[in-house]
C-alpha cells in the first residue's frame, strides 16, 4: 500500500518508511498531481484543499486498474473541490476528517469578532450556521451574555418554535433562553452587532439557499462580520454588497477561506480598503494543524487494517502472547519473562471472561465525561486517587480536553471498531488454524450474538443509532422492544429497562484462553521465565531481577514497566483504570451473556455466565488508578458498592444468595486520554506496545511483529498509534476555553525471540 501526501503537514514525519511520499508542493498544482500519480502510482491520497478533477480520477484509475483499491482522504470538511461523483462511479474510495478543525476556528472567530471590550447591554449577535463551529460560537455567545439569532438551511422550513428546537438538538445545540432561530439568513441578521458565518457550503448547494444581496442588505451600519465558510455560498450580487458597503466603512469584515478563495477576492479590493480583511489564517493554530494531521492518518490507518491486514495467518497480556504465537509460528524460538508465577498467569490482569464485539474499548472521553475524573463514584465520577502525581495530571487534562473534542473521537471510534471487527475475524483464524488455541474459550461462540439492555428511550434511540453508524453493513443489529427483552431474559429484574440492542458478539474465556495460549506455546518450544522481573535494558541485553542476562538484536516490549520504558511514550500516556469484577451463583438459570447500560461509574456491565452455567461473570464500573496499581481505599468501595447495587437491581436473586460476603475482584484496565494503543518503534532494533484489550490483540500484535521483521506495510497504521502522545500530545488537546494543554504494567511478560535467525528479544 502506498500513500502519496500531497499537502503541506508539517507535524507529520515520514522518515519511516518508503511507503509514504510527501509532496506538499502539489498542494497548489493539480496538473503536478497528476503527474505524480501517473510516477509514484499510489494506492490513498491524502489531500488538503487541492482541487482533485474528474480527469484527475480518471487518469489515476486507468494506471492503477480497474481492480485496485484505491482511496482518497480529504483533510478537512469540504469535498467541494473532489469530484465525488466521479469517484464513486470509478469505485474510489473518498473519506474525510468532518469538523476536527472545529474548535480552533470557533475560537478564532470568537476573537476576531473583537466583542471583549463592548460594555453593551443586552448585545444581540448572529450565528449563520450550527454545525460543529457555529455550536461552540453560539455556546461561548451565550456565555458572554449575548442573545444570538441562529440560522441554518434545515430551519428555513420549520412551522414552529417547538420544532426548531427538536432540529437544533438533533444536531447536538442546547436551546437556551437567550438563542432565537430564524427561519431566513435575513431575519437572523436584523439589527445586531455581530455575525459569525460558518454555515457548510456542502448543505448551502444542496439546498440552494445561497447567501444574498438582501442577507448583506439586512446588516445594520457598523456591524462586525466574520466568515469561515468557503465564498462561494454567497451569491455574486451578495459579494459585490460586501466590497460596497464595506468600502463605504459600513460594516466591518473578515473572510477567511483556502489560498483559492483568497485570491480571487483580493483582486477586488482595493488597497485603500481596511474594512475588509481577506486572509487564510483560521486553521493556522499549530494544535489546530495537528489535529487534523492526526485525523488524516487515523483514516489512513482504517484504511490499512482494511485493506493491507489479511484475517488468515501464516503459521499474561494477550499482545505478548500473540506475539509469541505469531513469531514461534515463523520459526523464532520464544522465551516468555513473567513476573508473576505460572499459576497466576492471567488473573491480575483481567475478568475470567470477556466480551467480544464492536463496540468494545472504544473512546471514553466523551463530552457528558468533561469532570468525571474529578468526581468521586457516589458523585458520578471516576475518581479513586486522593492526589494525583504532575504526570497523572496530564493524563487527566489530556483526557478532559478530548471531552470537548468529539470530532476527532469520533473519526478514533471508527478506527478502533476497524481494529476489533478485523480482530474477531483474526481469533476466529485462530481457532480455526489452531484448534486446542479455542478450546472451552468461545463457549456462545456459534451463536455470534449479544444483547444490551437500556434503562431509558433516549438512550436506547441514540445507542441505537450509534450501533448502526459503526456496523453499517458489515453485520447484524436489531433493536429489540421491551417485549422482545423480558422474553429471552425471564428471570431479570427488567422493570427499569425499556429495550435492547441485539448485536454481533461473542463471549470468551479469557483465562481459559491464557491457559490454551501456555500449554500450545510450551508445547512450541517456547521457554519460560516465570517470577521474574525486567531490571533494565542496555542496547541488546536485557538484565533481569536475578542477575540473567538476555542478549539479542531485536526487542520487543509490552506493558508499561517504568524502569525499561524511560524513554517512550507508554510511560506518559498509558496509565490504568480499575474494574470491579464478581462471581455469584446463577440462581436464575441465565443461559446467554448481555450487556447493561448503567449510568457511570458503572458504565457498561457485561454478565456472561460460565461454561457450566452454574455461576454469573460480572463486571462493571471504572475508576481511574493513574500509576498506582490494584489498591483499596474509600473510593474503590464506592465504587463496588454501586455495582453491587445494579446487581441487586437486576438480579434480585443471585443478589440475595451473596449479600453476606459479596466477593468483589479488582481488576486494571490500561488506556490512554483518546482511547488509542500505542506502537512505538525507536529504530529496528526496539518496539514497546501500550494500552490496548484482547480483542484488538490479534492486529496489534501483527502490526508490531511485521513492523520489526517485515512486511512494513502497516507501519501507517503504528505510526498513527503513536504520534500524539510524543510530539504532538502539547499542541493537541485543546478546548474551546482556550486552555492548551499538554498503568501499573498489566502484565509484566518479557519475550524473548532466538533461533537460527538472528537473535531477537522481546519484552511484553
Amino acid at each position: 500500500m502506498k500513500v502519496l501526501i500531497a499537502y503541506l503537514c508539517p507535524t507529520i514525519s515520514t522518515d519511516y518508511s518508503n511507503k509514504i511520499k510527501y509532496k506538499p508542493d502539489l498542494s497548489c498544482d493539480p496538473v503536478g498531481l497528476q503527474v505524480e500519480i501517473a510516477t509514484y502510482k499510489p494506492d490513498t491520497i491524502i489531500v488538503g484543499s487541492n482541487v482533485v478533477s474528474a480527469e484527475t480520477l480518471q487518469k489515476w484509475r486507468s494506471i492503477m486498474g480497474d481492480e485496485a483499491l484505491l482511496s482518497i482522504i480529504r483533510r478537512g470538511s469540504s469535498m467541494s473541490d473532489i469530484k465525488t461523483e466521479m469517484a464513486d462511479s470509478l469505485n474510489i474510495s473518498h473519506y474525510r476528517t468532518p469538523s476536527v478543525n472545529a474548535p480552533f476556528v470557533a475560537q478564532y472567530i470568537i476573537q476576531k469578532l473583537c466583542f471583549s471590550d463592548d460594555k453593551r447591554e443586552n448585545i444581540l449577535s448572529a450565528v449563520i450556521g450550527y454545525g460543529a463551529i457555529g455550536r461552540r460560537i453560539i455556546q461561548r455567545l451565550i456565555r458572554e451574555g449575548h442573545t444570538v439569532n441562529v440560522y441554518g438551511p434545515s430551519l428555513a422550513n420549520c412551522s414552529s418554535r417547538a420544532e426548531q428546537e427538536n432540529i437544533a438538538r438533533s444536531k447536538g445545540l442546547l436551546c437556551h433562553e437567550r438563542i432565537h432561530f430564524a427561519t431566513s439568513p435575513e431575519e437572523a441578521v436584523k439589527n445586531v452587532y455581530y455575525v459569525a458565518i460558518a454555515i457548510d457550503a456542502t448543505s448551502v448547494v444542496a439546498s440552494g439557499r445561497y447567501l444574498s444581496k438582501e442577507f448583506v442588505l439586512s446588516m445594520s451600519h457598523g456591524t462586525r462580520i466574520v466568515n469561515v465558510s468557503e465564498f462561494h455560498v454567497f451569491t455574486d450580487e451578495a459579494m459585490s454588497c460586501f466590497l460596497k458597503r464595506s468600502k463605504q466603512s459600513e460594516l466591518s469584515i473578515l473572510f477567511d477561506s483556502h489560498y483559492r478563495d483568497v485570491n480571487r477576492l483580493l483582486d477586488q479590493i482595493p488597497s485603500d480598503n481596511k474594512t475588509f480583511e481577506v486572509c487564510s489564517k483560521a486553521m493556522e493554530n499549530v494544535g489546530c494543524q495537528a489535529a487534523m494531521d492526526q485525523a488524516a492518518l487515523i483514516v489512513l490507518a482504517r484504511i490499512a487494517v482494511e485493506q493491507t491486514i489479511h484475517t488468515r495467518m501464516d503459521f499474561r497480556r494477550m499482545f505478548g502472547l500473540v506475539s509469541a504465537l505469531l513469531l514461534s509460528q515463523r520459526g523464532y524460538a520464544v522465551t516468555i519473562v513473567d513476573s508473576h508465577e505460572k499459576s497466576l498467569a492471567g488473573r491480575s490482569v483481567s475478568n475470567d471472561y470477556r466480551h467480544a464485539t464492536l463496540i468494545e474499548n472504544i473512546p471514553h472521553a466523551t463530552p457528558s465525561r468533561l469532570d468525571i475524573l474529578n468526581k468521586e463514584p457516589n458523585e458520578g465520577g471516576w475518581k479513586i486517587l486522593d492526589k494525583l502525581t504532575e504526570s497523572e495530571k496530564m493524563w487527566r487534562d489530556q483526557f478532559c480536553s478530548l471531552t470537548a473534542f468529539p470530532e476527532l473521537q469520533e473519526i478514533i471510534t471508527d478506527f478502533i471498531v476497524t481494529l476489533n471487527r478485523k480482530g474477531m475475524q483474526m481469533w476466529d483464524n485462530i481457532f480455526e488454524c489452531f484448534p486446542q488455541l479455542g478450546e472451552n474459550v468461545v463457549d456462545t461462540h456459534r451463536s455470534r450474538q449479544i444483547v444490551t439492555l437500556y434503562p431509558s428511550e433516549t438512550c436506547l434511540t441514540n445507542q441505537f443509532n450509534f450501533h448502526l453508524r459503526l456496523s453499517g453493513n458489515n453485520g447484524t443489529m436489531i433493536k429489540l422492544s421491551k417485549q422482545n427483552v423480558l422474553e429471552a431474559f425471564p428471570s431479570l429484574d427488567l422493570s427499569s429497562i425499556v429495550g435492547g440492542i441485539q448485536s454481533d458478539g461473542y463471549t470468551v474465556n479469557f483465562l481459559q484462553l491464557t491457559k490454551n495460549f501456555l500449554c500450545f506455546l510450551d508445547s512450541s518450544h517456547v521457554q519460560f521465565r516465570w517470577s521474574n522481573r525486567i531490571n533494565r535494558v542496555h542496547d541488546n541485553v536485557v538484565v533481569l531481577n536475578n542477575g540473567e542476562e538476555l542478549v539479542s538484536k531485536k526487542i520487543m516490549v509490552v506493558g508499561n514497566d517504568q524502569v525499561v520504558f524511560k524513554d517512550c511514550p507508554i510511560k506518559d500516556h498509558v496509565y490504568s483504570m480499575i474494574r470491579c469484577s464478581l462471581k455469584v451463583p446463577n440462581v436464575s438459570g441465565v443461559s446467554q451473556s448481555f450487556k447493561i447500560h448503567e449510568q457511570d461509574p458503572v458504565g457498561i456491565m457485561d454478565v456472561a455466565p460460565t461454561a457450566d452455567k452454574q455461576y454469573l461473570l460480572i463486571t462493571g464500573g471504572m475508576g481511574f488508578v493513574g500509576k498506582q496499581g490494584l489498591l483499596r481505599n474509600p473510593m474503590t468501595q464506592q465504587l463496588a458498592d454501586l455495582v453491587i447495587k445494579s446487581v441487586r437491581k437486576y438480579l434480585p436473586n443471585e443478589y440475595e444468595a451473596i449479600k453476606v460476603d459479596v466477593p468483589i475482584k479488582y481488576y486494571l484496565y490500561p488506556t490512554t486520554p483518546d482511547g488509542l494503543h500505542i506502537v512505538d518503534i525507536k529504530n529496528d532494533t526496539r518496539l514497546t506496545i501500550g494500552g490496548g484489550e484482547f480483542l484488538e490483540a490479534p492486529v496489534i500484535a501483527m502490526i508490531a511483529v511485521d513492523k520489526l521483521f517485515g512486511p512494513k506495510d502497516p507501519m501507517h497504521m503504528s505510526s498513527v498509534l503513536s504520534s500524539t502522545r510524543s510530539s504532538l500530545s502539547l499542541k493537541l488537546f485543546y478546548d474551546t476555553e482556550n486552555r492548551s494543554v499538554g498503568g501499573s504494567t498489566d502484565s509484566d511478560t518479557n519475550t524473548e525471540i532466538s533461533s537460527n535467525h538472528p537473535k531477537i528479544l522481546g519484552l511484553s
